[in-house]
């Protein structure tokens, strides 16, 4: 039983008892001096659900932090921070080709540190002109 509840969420309980049932050899009604032969054991379990917990797990996973460098709240409101950082993903989904092997970065032949960073910056350019 333990190795069976061992994953499972903390919002759910679970009681068990177990329970003997004695078994006798032979058929029919034992006499009063036997013994049993063996014992099947038998295994109740009830399972509920911690409402308060739920709630508390479903507030617990709804929240994140978004860290900033933008302190005054009036330059930048909570549900503009939150926008801003939920469009994120259309930035990295734009720096993907980076990534990609069809992009060859060997191809690049740049050997300036300057120049590097300037064609990386018209490059970036270019990408956010193409997604807005």
């Amino acid at each position: 039983m333990e190795r069976e509840l061992k994953g499972k969420p903390t919002w759910l309980d679970v009681h068990s008892e177990v329970m003997a049932h004695p078994q006798y050899a032979g058929k029919g009604r034992p006499r009063k001096d036997t013994g049993p032969a063996s014992y099947q054991w038998q295994l109740m379990a009830t399972v509920s659900v911690n409402h308060l917990q739920v709630v508390q797990e479903v507030f617990r996973k709804a929240c994140w932090m978004v860290g900033t460098n933008v302190l005054e709240p009036t330059a930048l409101s909570d549900q503009a921070l939150i926008g801003t950082y939920k469009d994120q993903g259309g930035v990295e989904r734009g720096f993907r080709f980076l990534k990609d092997p069809l992009f060859l970065a060997s191809s690049v032949f740049v050997k300036k540190p300057e120049r590097i960073m300037a064609l990386s910056f018209i490059m970036v350019l270019c990408e956010a002109r193409s997604t807005a």
